[in-house]
């Protein structure tokens, strides 16, 4: 990838695995190299510069996992509006405005893990992907402030916040996710309680919270 031969697009590709991280040079890919590949619905990306328009391209995606990209990655125009499972790791290109773009496009997304990115300040809005049913948002040290719009996702039975040692409260919204079943709060350490709305949860079955040296465990 990153030269300028002009590829065929492939129509039998349905999966990329790329582990770019050990690579002695940089490695950039290109819209439209990652483009030619029309029926792809995974991509696993370790490393490596993304660049370039992707408006059409990845428009049959439906999982993506995207880590350790380099700091010359620009990818513009990520319509993943099929996309199911997104999942960001050590993602600097990843911030608050990018990820509502990402989540606003998705209306079948069920599932937002994002681990160790920094520059999210704040959840997104979630109206825009009201089938979400599992959302994990771990190491993510800048996080401020969880959206009240969390509680219109009224599918969602997972959910974990660990390890943002900046947030400080949790949304009284959260009450309103009737289906609910597993909700954690781990180490962060800003959050003294939890909202007192969690409890008139039907669905609720675990509950998880601690902070500093304090644990509290539930089991219904």
């Amino acid at each position: 990838m990153g030269n300028e031969t002009v590829q065929k697009p492939n129509k039998s590709v349905i999966a990329v695995d790329l582990d770019l991280r050990r690579s002695d040079s940089e490695i950039v890919i290109r819209s439209e190299e990652i483009g030619r590949f029309e029926r792809l619905k995974y991509l696993k990306l370790n490393g490596g510069a993304l660049v370039g328009n992707l408006a059409n391209s990845l428009t049959n995606l439906s999982w993506i996992f995207w880590s350790h990209p380099l700091p010359t990655s620009n990818p513009t125009n990520m319509h993943l509006k099929n996309v199911v499972v997104l999942q960001f790791l050590d993602n600097d290109f990843i911030d608050d405005s990018n990820l509502q773009s990402f989540v606003k496009m998705a209306r079948k997304l069920k599932v937002i893990s994002l681990k160790d990115c920094d520059k999210i300040t704040r959840t997104p809005n979630f109206s825009e992907c009201p089938n979400l049913e599992s959302l994990n948002v771990d190491h993510c040290s800048n996080l401020r402030e969880i959206d009240g719009s969390i509680g219109q996702l009224k599918c969602l039975t997972y959910m974990k916040i660990a390890y943002c040692p900046r947030l400080k409260n949790l949304p009284e919204e959260i009450g309103d996710l009737e289906k609910l079943e597993h909700f954690t709060v781990q180490q962060c350490d800003g959050v003294k309680r939890l909202p007192e709305s969690i409890w008139k949860l039907k669905s609720l079955r675990e509950v998880h919270f601690s902070t500093g040296w304090d644990v509290y465990s539930a089991n219904s």
